[in-house]
C-alpha cells in the first residue's frame, strides 16, 4: 500500500512538473517569438552584419560569440531565412536567460521574491529589445547567469562529478562572449578553495577526463582564434581597440546611471527617444535593492554582486565591444533585493495579521503587474510605431547579398 501511494506521488510529481514546464515553456514562447519577423518592417543594419557573420568558415577564423552564430546556423538551415534565424536565436537563449535567472535569484530570495522578478525581468523592454534582435548581445546576460548557476552548482553540490561538468561546460561556451573572461576569473577566484579539492573529490580517471574537455572544448579552440587572428584576444578581453581618454571613461561611468534611471541617448536599437531604460519601479526597486545588500554587505552573495556590477560598468565605460546589456542581470538582482525588504518590512510590521500580509503582497503584485503592463506596451506598440525605430529597421534580405 506504502509503495502504491509513493508512486501516486512520484507520478503526481511529475505530472506537475511536466505540465508547469510546458505552460510555462509555452508562455515565453509566446512572448519572445510571436511577430518577431513582423513586428517591425525590416531589419536593422546590425542584423545585417551579424547574419554576414554565421557561415561556418567565418566562426572558425573568428569565435567571437561563437555559441550565438551557431545556433542562428543551425536555425538558418532549417527555415533557410538567415536574418529570421537570427532573431530566433537571441529568443532561444533568450528562453534560457530567464530560465537561469530564476534559478540564480532563486538560491538568494524566497520562491515569492523570485517569481515576481523573475516576472519583471522576462517583461522588461531593455530584456525584450535584446531577447527579438538578430544579435549576440542576448549572449552577456545569458553567461553572467550561466557562470553563477554553475558556479552556486560547485558550491553546494561538493562531492557531485556533474558539477565540474556543468562548470567546464558554462566556460567552454561563454568564454568566447566579449568581456566574460573577466567574469570567469572572478568565479575562479571565489571558487579556488572547490578546485583545490578535486584531487580529494574525484578519481584520477575522471580527473583526466575533466583536462580533456578542458583543453579540447576551451583551450585549443581559443589558441587557434588567436593563434589565426591575435586581436581576438582583445574582443575576449572586452578592451577596445583605441582607449578613450581618463575623463572621457570617468563620465561614461557616470553616464551608466544616467541612462538606466533617469534618461538615454536617442537609440532606436534598443528604446524608445530618450526615456530611461528601466521604469519608475524597478529604479525604485533597484534603489531599495542597494540598500539592501549593503545592509547584508559581510555575505558573500552582495561582495559578488558588487564586483560584477563594477566589472560590467568598467567594460561599458571603456568602450569595447561590450554594451550596457551586461548589466541586465545585476540590475534585476538588486530588484529582487529591493522587493525582498519591501515584502520584509511590510510582514515585520503585520506579522500575524494574515490580511495585512495578503494586502501587502497584493500591492507589491499590483506594482508588478503594471510596471509589466507598461513596458509590454512600450515594446510591442510605441517602440515598432516609433518614426526612428521605422528608418532603422527598413532593411531586407536583399542587402545581405550586397
Amino acid at each position: 500500500m506504502k509503495k502504491k501511494i509513493g508512486a501516486w506521488f512520484s507520478v503526481s510529481k511529475l505530472w506537475q512538473f511536466t505540465s508547469t514546464a510546458v505552460i510555462v515553456g509555452a508562455a515565453l514562447a509566446l512572448l519572445l517569438i510571436s511577430n518577431i519577423e513582423t513586428l517591425l518592417p525590416g531589419y536593422s543594419v546590425i542584423e545585417i552584419q551579424s547574419a554576414k557573420a554565421n557561415s561556418v568558415a567565418a566562426i572558425i577564423d573568428s569565435p567571437i560569440n561563437a555559441p550565438y552564430r551557431v545556433v542562428a546556423l543551425v536555425v538558418n538551415k532549417i527555415i533557410n531565412e538567415p536574418l529570421l534565424a537570427g532573431r530566433i536565436s537571441a529568443a532561444i537563449f533568450g528562453i534560457l536567460t530567464i530560465g537561469l535567472f530564476y534559478i540564480g535569484v532563486r538560491h538568494w530570495h524566497a520562491p515569492r521574491t523570485a517569481f515576481l522578478t523573475t516576472v519583471l525581468f522576462a517583461c522588461s523592454a531593455w530584456f525584450l529589445h535584446i531577447a527579438r534582435l538578430g544579435a549576440p548581445d542576448i549572449l552577456l546576460p545569458f553567461s553572467i547567469l550561466l557562470l553563477a548557476v554553475a558556479s552556486y552548482w560547485i558550491a553546494t553540490a561538493e562531492h557531485s562529478k556533474f558539477s565540474y561538468l556543468t562548470a567546464i561546460f558554462a566556460v567552454a561556451v561563454t568564454i568566447y562572449t566579449p568581456g566574460i573572461v573577466w567574469f570567469i576569473l572572478l568565479g575562479l577566484i571565489i571558487r579556488h578553495r572547490d578546485l583545490r579539492l578535486i584531487k580529494r573529490r574525484l578519481a584520477l580517471s575522471y580527473r583526466i577526463t575533466l583536462y580533456v574537455l578542458i583543453a579540447g572544448l576551451i583551450v585549443i579552440p581559443l589558441l587557434y582564434g588567436i593563434t589565426k587572428d591575435p586581436k581576438l584576444i582583445m574582443s575576449l578581453l572586452g578592451l577596445p581597440e583605441h582607449w578613450p581618454s581618463v575623463i572621457q571613461i570617468v563620465k561614461n561611468l557616470l553616464l551608466i546611471p544616467v541612462n538606466l534611471f533617469m534618461w538615454a541617448s536617442s537609440n532606436p536599437l534598443t528604446h524608445v527617444g530618450t526615456a530611461p531604460i528601466v521604469d519608475a519601479f524597478v529604479a525604485i526597486a533597484s534603489m531599495l535593492g542597494i540598500y539592501y545588500y549593503f545592509k547584508f554587505r559581510s555575505l558573500a552573495r552582495a561582495k559578488l554582486l558588487a564586483a560584477c556590477v563594477g566589472i560590467g560598468a568598467v567594460l561599458i565605460a571603456i568602450q569595447g565591444p561590450v554594451s550596457i546589456a551586461i548589466l541586465l542581470p545585476m540590475i534585476y538582482i538588486l530588484v529582487a533585493g529591493g522587493i525582498s525588504l519591501l515584502l520584509g518590512q511590510w510582514l515585520t510590521v503585520f506579522p500575524k495579521n494574515p490580511f495585512a500580509k495578503s494586502i501587502g503582497i497584493l500591492i507589491i503584485t499590483i506594482a508588478v503587474s503594471i510596471s509589466c503592463a507598461y513596458n509590454l506596451r512600450a515594446y510591442f506598440i510605441a517602440w515598432p510605431n516609433n518614426t526612428d525605430t521605422k528608418r532603422e529597421f527598413a532593411h531586407t534580405s536583399a542587402d545581405l547579398i550586397q
